[in-house]
């Protein structure tokens, strides 16, 4: 849970740091860097020949061929180096932010997943406190899980996959904290509300898109301005910096969650 914030280097601190939650909290923050490391390195492939060579060559050399350089084979792994690199640049990284999307999105399912993991072991509270809530579960696939950990996170599962039949990913979210999580304070609901609703509702639709229709816009998605069905989804950077800021400060609500189970 976070507690309050380190006076040295300004960061959150966990009393659970060792657990699920903080790893995914973490995780959910790197995505966004890593779409821009691996963005910047495909730009500099794509305009420094040199430097698809040198791959190229450590490529080679780590397959163990320390010997003779096959000049030709090197000269080809090179060119499909710089070729790949130059259709994402002209294809303005569109793969790359799809990537991104499902990635960021998967991320934040698990740190809500993680939370409420986290919250029953370390509150040791018993399953019988969700006894109340409607989710069809396989009584064979629960009892064959031996750690309680293991059972834990099909519940969190299950209970996600309850909270998809909302109408919206904000909604979904909204309910599983509230409902499942049982958390309504106040300060969760000052964060909440900082969500750029709209974003995050379109970025799951997105995420969706890449998923289950080879990343062209179904007929949720072509409601929304700027879709056509049937196309190919083209993401820009401003939006795709939107989509991230909505993610981020949804997972920011979950660290205020976290806070404010602390002292249940």
């Amino acid at each position: 849970m976070v507690t309050g914030k380190n006076e040295n280097d300004n960061e959150l601190i966990y009393t659970w740091k060792d657990r699920h939650f903080f790893e995914a909290q973490q995780r959910l923050r790197n995505v966004q860097n890593a779409y821009y490391t691996a963005a910047a390195s495909v730009r500099l492939l794509a305009t420094n020949p040199d430097l698809g060579n040198a791959i190229a060559i450590q490529g080679i050399f780590r397959k163990g061929l320390k010997g003779k350089i096959d000049h030709q084979r090197l000269l080809d792994v090179s060119e499909l180096i710089s070729e790949y690199a130059a259709s994402q640049l002209s294809d303005d990284f569109q793969d790359y932010r799809h990537f991104a999307i499902v990635g960021i999105c998967s991320a934040l399912e698990y740190s809500l997943k993680s939370l409420f993991i986290d919250f029953v072991q370390c509150k040791k509270l018993p399953l019988d406190r969700f006894a109340d809530k409607s989710i069809n579960v396989n009584a064979w696939d629960f009892a064959s899980l031996d750690r309680d950990e293991d059972r834990l996170s099909l519940l969190a599962d299950k209970f996600y996959q309850d909270a998809a039949a909302k109408k919206s990913a904000f909604d979904r979210f909204k309910y599983y904290v509230s409902e499942v999580i049982a958390c309504s304070g106040r300060e969760w609901k000052e964060a909440i509300a900082k969500v750029d609703v709209e974003n995050f509702n379109e970025v799951y639709l997105v995420r969706n898109c890449v998923v289950h229709y080879g990343a062209k816009v179904n007929s949720l998605l072509g409601k929304k301005r700027g879709f056509e069905i049937g196309r190919k989804i083209v993401v820009g950077e401003d939006t795709l910096l939107g989509y991230f800021s909505a993610i981020r400060t949804m997972g920011d609500s979950l660290d205020v969650v976290a806070a404010s189970l602390e002292s249940i």
